[in-house]
Order: structure tokens, then C-alpha cells, then sequence
């Protein structure tokens, strides 16, 4: 029995030393990151949830990592993250919508809200010294369907079925 055992584990070396494990392109690890993210989501629409920053917040990120997921078929990450417009949401969809992507030519409203965020001033991440911000935010509903929607069409997109 040892032996058909020891026969068994150094064929499995053998084969391993063999094969080799690559990294998924770019495009598609940002794909699994907006994904893992939107995750998140539902839970922070739940029923009497008062979570609407941490939601938007949220909202925000899995909409920029899905557009340029879809924006990294054809671009390295090393320009995409040199740009200008690397957190600007309007201009990374305007950008996806240009190279082919099947979404609304300008974001839809509760999508327009979230563009704003990642921008300086910051409104979710910083408050300046003497200043209130007050935010009017989409409801969770609306999010949830709107970013759900741009993850789902830029998944189609890279991962056409077969």
C-alpha cells in the first residue's frame, strides 16, 4: 500500500512540475473585484437600513471597477491608473460607452449622483473645517437596480456565454 501511495504522490509531482498557473488578465480580476464588492450591496439596502453614505460609498466603487474593468481590454492598468480620469466616473463611462460598451450614453441618475463622490471635495471621505455637506443620495432600491445593471452588462461583456 506504501508503495502504490508513494508511486501515486511522485506521479502528482511529476504532473505538477508540468503544469503552470497564470493570472487571470486585468480586465477580468477588476471584473471579480466590482463583483466580490457589489456583494456588499444588498445587505446595505436591507429593510429600516439607515446605511445610505456607507451604500453610495460602496455604490461608487463597484460601478468604477466594473467600467474599467470593461475599459482594461484594452488598455494596460498602468495607463488606465496614470489617467486623469481614473476615479471619474462620468468620464470612465463615457470612455466604455465610446468602445463599445452597451450602456445609456451618459450615466442614469442615481448613477449621476455617485459621480461626484470620488471627486475632490471628497463629500464621503472628508469634511472641511467649518463646512456641512449635505447629501442627497438615490434610494437603496435605486442603487441596487442601477449599479446592479452596469455590473451585469459589463459581465456580458467579458464573459459572453457560450
Amino acid at each position: 500500500r506504501c508503495a502504490r501511495v508513494n508511486a501515486a504522490y511522485e506521479r502528482a509531482v511529476a504532473l505538477a512540475g508540468r503544469l503552470s498557473v497564470s493570472q487571470p488578465a486585468p480586465h477580468l480580476r477588476y471584473l471579480a473585484v466590482a463583483k466580490s464588492l457589489a456583494a456588499g450591496l444588498p445587505p446595505l439596502c436591507s429593510a429600516g437600513s439607515t446605511c445610505s453614505v456607507p451604500l453610495a460609498f460602496l455604490a461608487a466603487q463597484v460601478t468604477e471597477t466594473a467600467l474599467k474593468a470593461y475599459l482594461l481590454k484594452s488598455v494596460t492598468p498602468k495607463a488606465l491608473a496614470s489617467s486623469k480620469d481614473r476615479h471619474r466616473i462620468d468620464a470612465l463611462w463615457a470612455q466604455a460607452v465610446l468602445g463599445g460598451l452597451l450602456l445609456a450614453s451618459a450615466p442614469t441618475p442615481a448613477i449621476q449622483v455617485l459621480v461626484k463622490l470620488p471627486q475632490k471635495p471628497y463629500p464621503l471621505r472628508y469634511s472641511d473645517e467649518g463646512t456641512i455637506r449635505l447629501l442627497f443620495l438615490p434610494s437603496a432600491k435605486e442603487l441596487l437596480t442601477e449599479v446592479g445593471h452596469v455590473l451585469q452588462v459589463v459581465s456580458n461583456s467579458l464573459l459572453p456565454s457560450a
